[in-house]
């Protein structure tokens, strides 16, 4: 299942909520985290592409200063996704196919990305979905510059497009108890399903 949704939209704590009711979950945050550390050929390329300004003195790329300077000019972004998309979703598909049972893969542009066909490739896609105001406070909370905030939501699809496509969507403007009950509650139905197509 393809889960996605906007920033401080919710879906990292879906995606744990799933990952400790037994799931299999991939994070493609977490691919290029991995994809991106201290000598790693992709790190290089962002280096070559983007100059040393964004590496911070340890050798690390500076996520924050490079989302900053990208999500501010639309052309560098593509330039970034370029680079960083393939390596991705190469990794992506390898974990998807070493994984049993449910597996949930976390995709932050599963409806943006460059490849319209993508969430296609999932038997179903969850989208969570937050009022405007509520994920502005959570991304201030965490730290995010309201203006660099604002900017990344901007350059996302906007909930309403998203929203058409996905097969399940799912707010999270309430109590966090209650987001995880729903979570949990899809979990059970997924494996469900899951379990039923395995024995045709």
């Amino acid at each position: 299942m393809g889960l996605t949704g906007g920033l401080a939209s919710g879906k990292s704590l879906a995606l744990e909520t799933f990952r400790r009711a037994g799931a299999a979950v991939v994070s493609l945050d977490g691919i290029s985290r991995e994809l991106c550390r201290p000598g790693a050929p992709v790190l290089r390329r962002l280096e070559r592409s983007f100059g040393s300004s964004v590496l911070r003195p340890d050798g690390c790329l500076d996520r924050a200063r490079l989302a900053e300077r990208v999500f501010a000019r639309p052309d560098e972004l593509r330039r970034l996704e370029r680079i960083l998309h393939p390596a991705i979703r190469a990794e992506m598909l390898r974990r998807i196919r070493r994984a049993r049972g449910v597996v949930v893969v976390e995709v932050p542009l599963l409806f943006e990305t460059g490849d319209p066909s993508l969430h296609r490739r999932f038997d179903a896609t969850l989208l969570v979905r937050s009022a405007r105001k509520l994920r502005l406070a959570r991304a201030r909370a965490g730290g995010m510059p309201e203006a660099q905030a604002r900017a990344r939501m901007a350059a996302q699809m906007p909930d309403s497009e998203k929203a058409a496509l996905a097969d399940v969507v799912v707010r999270n403007d309430g109590s966090r108890k209650d987001f995880v009950r729903r979570i949990s509650e899809y979990h059970k139905a997924f494996e469900l399903i899951r379990r039923r197509g395995s024995r045709q």
